[in-house]
């Protein structure tokens, strides 16, 4: 079931991710005219299997859904809104309309705390360490393309977040072997410790309702059965930590 949705800011990486995939759901997203051109550059690639999927907002029908950040950004009065929040720490907007905050996601926006964290991992200039209940950015559009349809006409706040809570130790580990290993590749000085994991993560399913170890997990039980009763599949993030964390370091050294 494909619908309209207005986007203030089709290059956020998070509506990136929810466009790239929501095109090729039926959705169809309307963008400022002053981005129009660039955005039909930045999904090129979608836009060949859906060529009406980006569309003007001048053309935006009066049943569509606003999705909009963290930012105060203003949507015609009456108007169906979902706004998400990035960084969890930025108070509510108190207003109508559905609202989502993602927690601990993979890569983070780079005006992030957690983003000058791993940047600094990267540059050996950061001794800071967290852990998080990370999730990838990609398994968070997957499931916001899913639910589209269904948080447009929601009140109130959902949660997103990873299920299982991986230490700050465990976090650096995995992250400055992958970080060392693409070092290696590039100066050509590749050893065998490169590739030996004598102290690999322990990766093994978790259940959505159990507690994790660590700091209590943001409350995605409500996501995960909204998720469940409109669509037949909660919440189940699928990527594992290390995938996330090749996507993080990619965007850090496509960056410096």
């Amino acid at each position: 079931m494909g619908i309209h949705a207005a986007v203030v800011d089709p290059f956020n990486p998070l509506m990136s991710a929810v466009i790239e995939r929501g095109m090729l759901s039926g959705h169809r997203f309307h963008v400022p005219r002053t981005m129009e051109e660039t955005a039909h550059d930045r999904f090129e690639t979608s836009l060949k299997a859906c060529p009406d999927g980006l569309q003007p907002w001048s053309d935006l029908p009066p049943d569509a859904v606003w999705l909009l950040d963290e930012r105060d950004h203003d949507a015609p009065e009456g108007a169906a809104i979902v706004r998400f929040y990035l960084d969890p720490d930025t108070p509510k907007s108190g207003k109508s309309g559905c609202e989502v905050t993602i927690h601990d996601c993979l890569p983070p926006a780079r005006s992030s705390k957690r983003w000058a964290m791993f940047d600094g991992w990267v540059k050996g200039t950061e001794l800071q360490k967290a852990g998080g209940f990370w999730c990838s950015l990609h398994d968070v559009a997957a499931a916001i393309v899913r639910a589209l349809p269904f948080l447009k006409a929601a009140e109130g706040e959902f949660d997103i977040a990873g299920r299982r809570y991986w230490t700050a130790d465990d976090t650096h580990r995995e992250f400055m072997a992958l970080a060392q290993r693409s070092t290696a590749g590039k100066s050509g000085d590749f050893r065998l410790d490169h590739l030996a994991q004598p102290d690999d993560l322990p990766v093994a399913a978790v259940d959505v309702r159990t507690v994790s170890p660590g700091p209590e997990r943001p409350p995605i039980g409500a996501f995960h059965r909204f998720l469940e009763k409109h669509t037949g599949e909660g919440w189940r993030p699928i990527m594992p930590l290390r995938q996330s964390l090749m996507l993080v370091l990619a965007e850090l050294l496509e960056e410096n």
